[in-house]
Parts: C-alpha cells; structure tokens; sequence
C-alpha cells in the first residue's frame, strides 16, 4: 500500500501532467505556428487587382456576358487560392471614375497606379493580372468549329516590375453550322466557367513560384515575400552616419541589396531592395537611428511616401 504522502505526490504528477497537455502543449504549438508564419503572422496573401484588357477589336469587349463571366470566375478561383482580390468595380466607385470598354493598357496601369497612391488602404494592390480573351468560329461543311484563347501579363503595381506573362492553349468547341455572333456567344460562356478555372490556376502557380523566388522576413500585409526598391534619401548626415545607418539596414530582415545613385555633401540617396513591408522597414530605419543616438521626435524628420523615404537630421551643427 502507498503512504498518503505517496498518494499525494502520485497525484500532484498525474494533475501536472494533465495540465501540460491542455494548456502547455497548444500554447507551445500556437508559438510555432506564429514562427513559421502563421497565426497572428504579416506575411498575409498578395493583394491582386484583375482587370480585361479589350483595346484589341478583335478582342472580347469588357461589357460582353462571356467577359463578365470569365472575371468572375477568375477571381473566385484565385480567391480559393489562397489571394485576396481587389474588385476594379468597387475601385471606381470609391474614387469615383468611369469605368469604359476598349481601354488601353495604359489607362489600365493608371487605374492600379491611382488606387496605390490613394489614401484608401484597402484599394492598394502589390500584383495587377490583365488578361484578354479571344474567340473566334471557322464555318466547316457540317458544323461550325469555335476557338478560344486567352493570354495577359503580370506586373508589380508597386515597382512598376513586368513580373511575366501567361496564355492558355487554344481551346476548341463544336456549334451549329447556322451560329451566329449571339449563338457563338452562348457556346464560348457555357465554357467560361472552365476556361477561368484554368486561368486562375496559372496565375496562381505564377504567383507562387514568384513568391517563393523571393527570401526574407517580416513580410507585410499584401505584399508577400514579392522584393520592393526604395528610394531612400538622407540628408545632412555625416560621413559615418550615413554609413552606420546603411550598413544596419544591410543586415534588417529581407534585406536584398541596395545601391548608391547619388552623393554630394550633405544629401545621399540610395536604391534599397528589400523583401520587408514598408512597416517592417520603417521600424528598422527608427531602431538604426537609435543605435545612432537620435532622438526620434526631434532630432530627424522622417517622410515616407510609398516607396520613397526621406530622411533628414535636424541637429545643428
């Protein structure tokens, strides 16, 4: 028979030994999860804006049934994925611009341009996918054959970087032999469900694999692990200063490698490429200025404008 003590040590054990599986194990798996990235984690998923691009007349216009159908699915697809997407739609209605069929490619980077510089965080965008559909029917002797294509490009709306371009193979489709332009559209949008399926599936393997091209930590919220230049300006500081202060910024997280585009004697200006989100820089450039004694709220002025930073000492000499 065990003594009472004995009994009483037995059962203290057994107590801890419960506790530890209920409480200690989840919280200990929680901070993994927050460590690799997870719970609680900034490396949130890329923000993509998707939008037609039907300039082309040969090219199926933005206002089409197929078109509309095609988008939706594409961004419900890529949202399956894993990507937040931003909607062009509630862009325009935002900043209060018209949205027109057959625009240019350019007019459709200024619209990602213009929703990056607004004051508006949830319009911003790291990755803006333009893509164009074509479908086009050749007249055989018993039916008529219709044939689909869609291709677009990649870009980084925040580095202005062409990130790649994508194109499905030719897909083709059997319709009646007296199909016209309405009968024609009716055949293509039964199959757009599919082929923008298979189109969010590429961009998203795209994506990835950019993504994973990409090393560093601390990534921001809709920017992944996709790299960023900066322009980053100091003014006024001294030789060593300026020196110190780069050399910490070499060894922040993400970090990739920066070069110097100019010097004079009292302003340098660098290029710094780096994997972080623009907070995650920030809060390296304040805790660089603090190794260098700076008081923050009066020593330096600091002025951040998407990719430039600007940074000034304000001591006398």
């Amino acid at each position: 028979m065990k003594s009472a003590e004995g009994k009483m040590d037995y059962l203290r054990s057994f107590v801890l030994a419960v506790f530890s599986i209920v409480f200690v194990f989840p919280i200990t798996n929680c901070a993994a999860d927050i460590a690799a990235g997870g719970i609680g984690s900034s490396n949130a998923p890329t923000r993509v804006l998707v939008m037609g691009e039907d300039s082309n007349p040969l090219s199926i216009s933005r206002g089409d049934n197929v078109f509309k159908r095609v988008l939706g699915e594409l961004k419900n697809s890529m949202l399956r994925k894993g990507y937040t997407i931003v909607d062009e739609e509630m862009i325009a209605t935002t900043l209060d611009w018209e949205i027109t069929d057959r625009r240019p490619k350019t007019e459709l980077i200024q619209v990602a341009k213009m929703a990056n510089e607004s004051d508006d965080a949830n319009l911003r965008t790291r990755v803006m996918a333009i893509f164009s559909i074509y479908a086009t029917k050749k007249g055989l002797s018993f039916t008529q054959k219709v044939t689909t294509r869609l291709e677009g490009e990649l870009y980084d709306s925040v580095t202005n970087k062409f990130l790649g371009s994508f194109e499905l193979p030719k897909a083709t489709y059997p319709a009646p032999k007296d199909c016209n332009d309405v009968c024609m559209n009716e055949v293509v949008g039964e199959k757009a469900r599919e082929i923008a399926t298979s189109l969010g599936d590429v961009l998203a393997k795209k994506l990835k694999l950019m993504e994973a091209a990409s090393t560093g930590s601390g990534f921001g919220a809709g920017s992944s692990n996709l790299k960023t230049t900066y322009t980053i300006t100091l003014k006024h500081f001294s030789t060593k200063q300026n020196f110190l202060f780069m050399k910490g910024l070499k060894n922040a997280p993400g970090y990739s490698s920066h070069e110097t585009m100019s010097k004079t004697s009292a302003v340098r200006k660098y290029s710094y490429e780096t994997a972080s989100s623009t907070s995650d820089l920030e809060e390296s450039i304040l805790e660089n200025l603090m190794e260098l004694e700076f008081d923050l709220d009066n020593d330096v002025d600091i002025n951040i404008t998407g990719t430039k930073i600007i940074l000034e000492n304000l001591r006398m000499e």
